[in-house]
């Protein structure tokens, strides 16, 4: 493995440039990915440059974070989002298809 690789390895996947960038908010959970496993944060502040403080969601298995630890992710690194609301719409469609 180059040294180009190795580095990649360890970098945030970034959604592709043709994509626009996500809608997040304060609240808003975003889908990261790094050393090929991805996760959910829960966005707790926009910096003025533009970043986001997320809350890591979950223990993760190839990257040193924890649930409840708070990392730094600049809005190119969001792959996906889902909002609050949505757990609400989610458990709804659960239980619809349980009965």
């Amino acid at each position: 493995m180059d040294d180009v690789a190795r580095l990649c390895e360890h970098m945030f996947e970034q959604r592709p440039q043709s994509d626009a960038l996500p809608s997040v908010r304060v609240g808003t959970f975003v889908k990261i990915g790094i050393r090929g496993e991805r996760f959910w944060c829960c966005v707790k502040s926009t910096r003025g440059d533009g970043a986001l403080l997320g809350v890591v969601d979950n223990d993760l298995l190839k990257s040193p974070w924890r649930r409840g630890e708070e990392i730094v992710l600049q809005r190119n690194h969001v792959l996906e989002t889902a909002e609050p609301t949505d757990e609400l719409t989610f458990r709804n469609l659960v239980t619809g298809l349980a009965l």
